[in-house]
């Protein structure tokens, strides 16, 4: 059975994180989006690993409620996919796995609302690391066996990328 590797939202973020540090690329620099307050009550307090941060990565509306993706850092460094979504004043955690374990998001949020978030996360990592570095690291993954989930093939197409046929799509 082939190897299989984290599916792009870790396997190329982690990959082109690698590539940044090499290349001097600040990211401490880049700007993140303040944290809305009504999603903070959600926002895991008591895992482990511990969380040093979290970063708000993209939003969107879906009959009714807004979700957001975040990337909740631990000490590691290794980003961990949290989903909120918020109706009126309430949130809710649709998705956190602090083991990191990947999850389509598909499973998790349905598939309007996965392919719009994962649209934003790869919105979010061309204006970290720049368009080149991002193809360049799907490549690496591609050259690795990489696995993708629907949704990042659909947002990566979307934004013009080249998807290598060696990468493969799992649900």
């Amino acid at each position: 059975m082939p190897q299989r590797i984290r599916p792009i939202r870790f396997g190329i973020s982690s990959i082109v994180l690698l590539m940044a540090l090499f290349s001097s690329v600040q990211l401490a620099q880049a700007q993140t989006t303040k944290i809305p307050d009504v999603i903070k009550n959600c926002l895991p307090t008591q895992t482990r690993p511990v969380l040093v941060r979290s970063e708000l990565i993209a939003q969107t509306r879906s009959q009714g409620k807004t979700y957001y993706l975040l990337s909740a850092v631990p000490a590691s460094g290794n980003g961990i996919d949290l989903v909120i979504s918020t109706h009126g004043n309430r949130c809710t955690q649709e998705f956190f796995n602090a083991s990191g374990d990947t999850v389509s998001l598909t499973s998790v949020v349905g598939q309007e609302v996965s392919r719009k978030l994962a649209f934003g996360r790869y919105q979010h990592e061309i204006e970290q690391l720049g368009r080149r570095q991002l193809q360049q690291g799907i490549n690496q993954a591609a050259a690795s066996n990489g696995v993708l989930y629907p949704e990042d093939i659909w947002a990566l197409k979307q934004l013009g990328f080249s998807i290598p046929a060696t990468v493969r799509v799992t649900e």
